[in-house]
């Protein structure tokens, strides 16, 4: 009898042993996984950099960084331009072919795509300059009156609120309004660049505040510049502030324009990055103002 639980006893002692064992090894084998994982993702994320299959185009590349991919799909000399280009902006590159064929974007005219080129590298961007230069207005769909403004619908939002609205509202007495001013303004040449933030909200027009954000839309606009350029959103926000009477937007994004290289490399180049927070009166209606930066 006792011979047989001594028996038993080691049977169980060695099963335990083996199972102990078999998870500790499990246990290893998962973190080796775990380990595997990490530097297979380090390494398939630095095969992506390399091929031309795995490119992200949103990446901005810092002023000097180029992705090997560009090089081996360039001459020399179209190489080196980009160089020279990557010197002086922050970059993001694709494969031509690629962007045709998810965008079906019809070939860009060379000459002109040449002129650009020569304009990127060779025409210094001025500093902050005035508008003393004898050229008309830029004209904005916009009403000025009091109370009034035309309801521009956007993207985005931000928060509610205001202050009081006195004696109770009637819906005579809150209006749908938007004002646009201009954040940035360069001039580059001849030619002067202009980003535009409209901001939408409900206006109380006894009181004179704004008590509710709705929304807020940041437009490019060019005047004698001879290619496009364009907004790339990151974020924005926009808030009701001192009681009503100012709005808040903060805006963060990249202003823009692309080129291509011997028909095989397009890129988009920062011309300007804006991470700003801008402050203005609640003006329903008001357009074309520049503001600073609020501190």
């Amino acid at each position: 009898m006792k011979l047989n639980r001594l028996i038993g006893a080691f049977i169980f002692g060695n099963i335990f042993l083996l199972m102990a064992m078999m998870f500790s090894s499990c246990q290893r084998f998962d973190e080796n996984i775990k380990m595997d994982d990490e530097c297979a993702k380090e390494n398939i994320s630095l095969a992506m950099s390399r091929s031309v299959d795995g490119i992200d185009e949103q990446i901005v590349y810092p002023k000097g960084i180029v992705p090997e991919w560009v090089k081996d799909s360039l001459s020399k000399e179209g190489y080196d331009l980009v160089c020279q280009l990557s010197e002086k902006y922050e970059m993001s590159y694709y494969p031509i072919s690629t962007k045709k064929k998810s965008r079906n974007l019809f070939t860009v005219d060379e000459e002109k795509n040449k002129k650009v080129i020569e304009w990127l590298l060779n025409v210094p961007l001025e500093e902050e300059c005035d508008l003393e230069m004898g050229v008309a207005p830029r004209v904005k769909s916009f009403s000025s009156e009091s109370g009034g403004g035309t309801w521009w619908p956007g993207i985005g939002g931000g928060s509610t609120g205001g202050g009081s609205t006195g004696g109770g509202s009637t819906s005579d007495e809150i209006k749908m309004c938007s004002q646009t001013h201009t954040i940035y303004r360069k001039k580059w040449g001849m030619g002067m660049m202009f980003v535009d933030v409209t901001a939408g909200y409900k206006y109380h027009s006894i009181d004179k505040i704004a008590t509710e954000f709705k929304t807020i839309n940041v437009t490019t606009d060019r005047y004698v510049l001879a290619f496009n350029i364009y907004w790339q959103e990151r974020s924005h926000y926009g808030e009701i502030v001192n009681n009503g009477k100012n709005l808040d937007l903060h805006v963060n994004g990249r202003l823009k324009t692309s080129i291509e290289i011997e028909g095989l490399v397009g890129t988009d180049l920062v011309i300007e990055s804006i991470n700003e927070t801008f402050n203005f009166p609640v003006e329903p209606g008001h357009t074309d103002d520049y503001l600073k930066p609020k501190k």
